[in-house]
């Protein structure tokens, strides 16, 4: 049954429905799902003397087993020990083509006697204890015996840490390990000005880099999860927070620009940051970035793009680029959207190069993004992406179709991995907003059959916080469906300039969000009802606590528009009645009656953005570094002083009614219709 299909359908009665006539499904809930699974009889028990037997393992395999035990004692209660021996409750071995001979494979075999986890590498051998970790329940794990490994060599998330707020290291590392669960094994960090370079001192903004300590502690975490941290250092674009420097003048394509000039001094440049980057980087590959080349030929190259060309210069900027990262034994990976249109570039390619062929549109045909490099035997890495940024809550609907089409056509073109990319534009995107949409992204990497959404909904609560229930995957339903509701009233999805709309700011601000009003109530109660989710499963949950806490203020925030909807047709109308009530005759106590519910409406207001400023600046500093953090928190400033402003006004109403002075026309008021 899809939700999609229903839309005059109220999303509780529809999750009522989902659920009642849902097929049954095998007990196991596991993300990714795994290649062949065979149910077998009964459950082996985790009681007593429970241990955990490394046969041939090394430090790497122990790490693996000491998840294994940290998890058996959060479900069960149980102290198991790691021996040193071939056999034991549950034994870890080494084992060549343990589940068809790739790097990443392996196999389990579960019996009520015990449990055997076999694989040919350290890495086989971690993902195969991350799929018994998710099959631990409190009675024990249920017999099966699985066998599996990944349809893409590369499977990554991007997390842009340049557009506001910069992770802690204790964040980054619960990011990496989380993805690391989900068998993910590359993360690319998205820097722009986001790394304290020695050699530029005045790119990093202070509190909002990473240093090179960060790094090398983040790099050493990410390969004891059998992660490959990637540098994403741009070189081309979208380095407007650098040439806004006098100082680099001389390399920007246009004075104070965001492009640079390609050309021997712009190498010079990429050459002294990467030369100091990309040593603190063991991992394969490096991210160029290379993108948004729409100012090329407009400045400094101009002459340069007349003679030879846009092409040509792109392209001879690329081989520079390869040329610059070639000593350091890293494959160079490039956003190549620059490409789509211009066949001869494609063609024209270094072959070390990577195309990280992007899209975040939900399609019905990908070979756009996928056919030209295919066709020019170019490694392909697709990203979808998580379609979270300007948005109050991811916008799911495209999210989900796009990561789960997009992967699963790169998959049957051959592309080497897939890149699941998060944005944070406006500064203004909690991260753990995104781990429903990962989750699908880490199956639909994996698995070699396309993201079955519906087992993603049954078993994220439990992958993710250890609840056997579903509470917080229909919460995010729920708010899924506020999406829908706004966009079917104005064409564009619950966005953070729709939240930061203030009914009282103006009349077109009025006018836009009482387009919403009629769905106002249903807004409002789609996120009480998901917030009555969260709080269910935020009681059951064992971890991952800090992702129910961002989704409930995400639930906040959609319920704040709803108000805002409310409020836009709500007030001016009562100011109509107002007005009406305060002529000679009319009894005084009518009118002050009407200024009290209009009143009611503006402390609500107040009320909600006071709170909504606190505990976005509490689960803020929870995360990131207090960088940055000033220019949400003067949102939530700018937008209280409007509720706060308009109460006095109403003050300074009730005293001219006792006086008997005539009110001001709405309009004088700024409360038009």
């Amino acid at each position: 049954m899809s939700i999609r299909a229903l839309p005059g359908v109220h999303a509780a009665a529809l999750l009522a429905a989902i659920l009642l006539t849902a097929p049954a499904r095998a007990e196991l809930r596991l993300v990714p799902e795994p290649r062949k699974v065979t149910a077998g009889g009964g459950r082996l028990a985790l009681s007593g003397d429970v241990t955990i037997a490394l046969s041939g393992g090394d430090a790497e395999d122990r790490f693996a087993a000491e998840g294994l035990r940290d998890e058996i004692a959060s479900t069960c209660g149980i102290q198991a020990k790691i021996v040193d021996r071939r056999e034991g409750t549950i034994v870890l071995a080494r084992k060549a083509n343990a589940a068809g001979g790739d790097d990443e494979s392996y196999r389990i075999d579960v019996a009520p006697s015990g449990a055997r986890l076999s694989a040919g590498s350290s890495a086989g051998l971690f993902y195969a204890t991350q799929t018994l970790r998710q099959m631990i329940e409190p009675g024990g794990i249920p017999a099966a015996k699985i066998e599996d490994r990944p349809e893409l060599r590369w499977r990554g998330v991007h997390d842009d840490l340049s557009r506001g707020p910069l992770p802690t290291v204790e964040t980054l590392e619960r990011r990496i390990r989380t993805a690391a669960e989900l068998k993910f094994n590359f993360y690319v960090l998205y820097l722009e000005t986001a790394y304290a370079y020695r050699a530029h001192p005045l790119l990093g903004p202070p509190g909002g880099a990473l240093s090179d300590a960060d790094v090398r502690r983040l790099v050493a975490y990410a390969r004891r999860q059998h992660v490959e941290l990637v540098p994403e250092q741009q070189t081309t674009g979208h380095l407007s927070n650098i040439l806004r420097f006098e100082r680099y003048a001389g390399i920007a394509e246009t004075p104070h620009g965001s492009t640079l000039a390609p050309g021997p001094e712009s190498d010079t440049f990429i050459h002294s940051l990467y030369d100091e980057l990309l040593p603190l980087f063991p991992g394969p590959f490096v991210h160029l970035g290379a993108d948004e080349i729409g100012d090329i030929g407009k400045g400094r190259t101009q002459k340069q793009v007349a003679a030879e060309g846009a092409d040509a210069v792109y392209l001879k900027h690329l081989k520079s680029l390869c040329g610059i990262v070639k000593p350091y034994g890293k494959r160079p990976m490039f956003w190549s959207d620059v490409c789509l249109d211009r066949p001869a570039l494609v063609k024209g390619l270094p072959p070390e190069l990577v195309a990280a062929s992007w899209c975040y549109e939900s399609k019905s045909d990908y070979s756009r993004w996928i056919t030209p490099f295919r066709d020019a035997k170019v490694d392909l890495i697709v990203c979808p992406g998580a379609i979270n940024w300007n948005r109050v809550f991811p916008n799911l609907d495209v999210a989900l179709p796009n990561i789960r089409d997009f992967i699963h056509e790169g998959q049957r073109a051959g592309a080497i991995g897939a890149l699941t990319c998060v944005w944070d534009d406006n500064g203004d995107a909690p991260f753990d907003l995104n781990w429903y949409a990962l989750a699908g992204a880490a199956a639909a990497s994996w698995q070699m059959a396309a993201l079955d959404t519906t087992n993603l909904h049954r078993a994220f609560d439990w992958v993710m916080f250890r609840n056997p229930g579903t509470d917080a995957a229909d919460a995010i339903t729920l708010m899924q469906q506020d999406h829908r509701l706004v966009m079917n009233a104005r064409t564009q999805d619950a966005n953070l300039p729709l939240y930061w709309q203030n009914p009282l700011n103006s009349t077109i601000d009025r006018q836009q969000l009482g387009v919403l009003e009629p769905k106002a109530a249903e807004i409002r109660l789609n996120a009480e009802l998901a917030l009555e989710h969260l709080a269910h499963a935020r009681a059951a949950a064992r971890r991952n606590v800090e992702v129910l806490d961002e989704n409930a203020f995400a639930a906040r925030r959609l319920h704040a528009i709803g108000m805002r909807a409310a409020a836009a047709k709500r007030i001016p109308a009562l100011y109509q009645s107002y007005l009406a009530k305060s002529v000679p005759g009319t009894p005084v106590t009518e009118a002050r009656a009407v200024l009290g519910d209009i009143n009611a409406l503006l402390v609500e207001g107040r009320d909600t953005e006071v709170a909504l400023r606190a505990e976005h600046e509490a689960l803020w500093l929870r995360q990131n570094r207090p960088y940055w953090l000033g220019n949400i928190l003067a949102l939530y400033d700018r937008d209280t002083q409007a509720w706060l402003s308009k109460l006095d006004t109403m003050r300074q109403l009730e005293l001219l009614l006792r006086m008997g002075v005539a009110p001001p026309p709405a309009k004088e008021i700024g409360l038009a219709p």
